[in-house]
């Protein structure tokens, strides 16, 4: 269930749409002034995104995605820690 919704949402992401493009540009702008990517996880869905209790690092697909990009944009990057309920109203606000 949680995998096909991931995959829903990630082809949702890159549909083209009249505003999609506009928004993409600010997110990825504001990401490269602040030199920091923020990526929410919740770190109890394996293999995508775990958290190892004794080091509090995350693993998994997903934390490798995101570590990998934000390489490729010369960026630091902040796991924040956050709950499936409060994960789109987290990203909305922009916390």
């Amino acid at each position: 269930m949680r995998s096909d919704l991931f995959w829903r949402q990630c082809c949702l992401a890159v549909l083209p749409g009249p505003h999609r493009p506009r928004r993409r540009i600010r997110a990825s702008s504001k990401v490269l002034e602040s030199g920091k990517l923020r990526v929410g996880t919740t770190g109890d869905w394996n293999p995508m995104s775990m958290k190892d209790p004794a080091s509090g690092g995350y693993a998994g697909f997903d934390i490798d995605v995101m570590t990998e990009l934000a390489k490729d944009l010369g960026v630091e990057i902040e796991f924040v820690p956050t709950e499936w309920k409060t994960l789109v109203p987290g990203i909305v606000a922009d916390n």
